[in-house]
């Protein structure tokens, strides 16, 4: 240590190339005190004789310092953390190469989908846990933006937030700004010749865009002082008129070609119809005349020739010639008979035709008619079971025939699907009253169907027309019963 101090001193006075060395000893010779306090030896190294009296006059530090002093000196120790196992519901969970499990959330982008659909050990899912993760963060995030416009609109209407006088008066300001009181509208006076002037601009305009103010669909166009008519407006300081007038013209002409074009379309259907009346009239005329001839060659028997009289020929009619007034008195009385047919005919086709439409618009519950496009007097009928009935929840088909000379005899019905019923036969007939000696042409058939479904709720095993099903009916009625549901679901199934 003395050989140091001597050092030291010969150091001092010379140039400060030589004095890098020293201090490095010195250096080396603080770092072994600092050594030997760490270790707590007992041998302590002298330090040098000039820093005695600092290191004499330096206060020990307290524990804390000298606490914070170790811990920043002594080197920090590398230490792994026991990771613990992976949470599958909430983490991705996807093996690694080095036989772990990855770690980050459900919505992990560094794996496929497929690889997170593929952990086990999930109690869900992937999809319904991703989802049900998003909702809960979307929730979060719409709850923290919604707290955010809370605090905007609090801090725009002042609540909660203490102002200066500036801003106070600011906020006043802005609020009478907003609500500023708009001043009402008022008329403005035209003068008659420029109000007049833009009424017939507005006709004008109103006359192009439209074919004629007077067959104009939405009605006459009506200003908001008087009533312009175009036609009559001649020139104008303001706008020439002709031009719109030739224009007028050829919407005109286009407008007479059109209807012209739709009254020759209705002329047509018009006679096509007529065509098919008179058709129609003729076939049944001709059926007529067939019936009066075969009725006249069984009734009326053969007369002999009368030699002819000129004298007689010419009498009137109905006068001393016997024979001739009886030949136009028959023939009289057969004109009125076609003549009453005839009428009767197309009463009942009218009827028909009220009835179908009826029955197409308003149809019965649980019933269906609908015309045949060949004939309009056959009908496919589809007739739905009652309730509470054996035959409930099935549809049966049925056929209905109107008849030449309906409403004067009833229709003709029979079903098409097979029933067991005591008044329904196999071949589909049935026994129903208001079909034979009952019927009355004040009735339709709405009521004709409406009764054959009131037969299916309560059969009439008294007036069968199916003997054996009768019999089962009146002497093992639960049997019948079963029978029919059984036929029911067999046969009467809704496709």
């Amino acid at each position: 240590s003395s050989s140091n101090l001597d050092i030291k001193k010969e150091g001092n006075g010379k140039n400060s190339k030589n004095s890098s060395p020293k201090k490095s000893n010195n250096k080396l010779q603080t770092k072994k005190i600092t050594r030997k306090r760490k270790n707590e030896t007992s041998e302590i190294s002298t330090p040098n004789p000039e820093n005695k009296e600092n290191i004499n006059n330096k206060e020990e530090p307290s524990p804390k310092k000298a606490k914070i002093e170790r811990k920043k000196k002594e080197p920090k120790q590398k230490t792994t953390k026991n990771k613990g196992p992976v949470d599958v519901e909430r983490q991705c969970g996807v093996p690694l190469p080095n036989g772990g499990f990855c770690a980050r959330s459900l919505t992990c982008k560094t794996h496929s989908m497929g690889a997170k659909r593929s952990v086990l050990g999930r109690s869900a899912p992937y999809d319904q846990l991703l989802a049900a993760y998003q909702r809960k963060n979307q929730a979060k995030i719409g709850a923290a933006a919604a707290a955010a416009q809370q605090a905007k609109d609090d801090l725009v209407h002042g609540a909660g937030v203490a102002l200066d006088d500036e801003e106070e008066t600011q906020q006043v300001l802005a609020g009478v700004r907003r609500n500023y009181a708009v001043p009402l509208e008022r008329n403005v006076l035209i003068p008659v010749r420029m109000r007049t002037g833009y009424l017939r601009m507005r006709e004008m305009f109103a006359s192009s865009l439209l074919p004629r103010l007077q067959n104009n669909p939405l009605g006459k166009m009506y200003a908001r002082a008087a009533v312009m008519n175009v036609e009559n407006i001649g020139e104008s300081p303001f706008f020439p008129v002709r031009s719109q007038h030739q224009k007028n013209n050829q919407q005109r002409q286009n407008m007479k070609q059109s209807q012209n074009m739709m009254q020759m379309q209705m002329q047509m259907q018009m006679q096509k119809q007529g065509q098919v009346q008179a058709h129609m009239q003729a076939q049944i005329q001709a059926q007529i005349q067939a019936q009066m001839q075969a009725q006249e060659k069984t009734q009326i028997p053969h007369q002999p020739q009368i030699p002819r009289n000129n004298n007689i020929d010419n009498l009137e009619t109905g006068g001393r010639n016997p024979n001739k007034g009886l030949n136009i008195s028959t023939l009289s009385s057969q004109q009125q008979q076609q003549q009453q047919q005839q009428q009767m005919l197309m009463m009942g086709q009218k009827l028909m035709n009220s009835e179908t439409e009826r029955l197409i618009t308003d149809p019965v519950p649980g019933i269906t008619a609908t015309p045949h496009e060949d004939n309009l007097r056959y009908f496919d009928v589809s007739l739905t079971g009652p309730a509470g009935s054996p035959y409930e929840n099935g549809v049966f088909k049925l056929e209905l025939y109107l008849p030449d000379d309906y409403p004067m005899t009833a229709p003709k019905v029979r079903f098409l699907t097979r029933i067991y019923h005591p008044n329904i036969d196999r071949l589909g007939r049935i026994c129903l009253d208001v079909l034979k000696n009952n019927w009355s042409p004040a009735l339709q058939i709405r009521t004709i169907l409406l009764s054959i479904q009131a037969l299916l709720s309560s059969p009439n095993p008294d007036d069968p027309l199916a003997n054996e099903v009768a019999q089962e009916w009146k002497g093992n009625h639960d049997k019948a019963i079963t029978t029919a549901k059984e036929w029911t679901q067999l046969y009467a199934k809704d496709d």
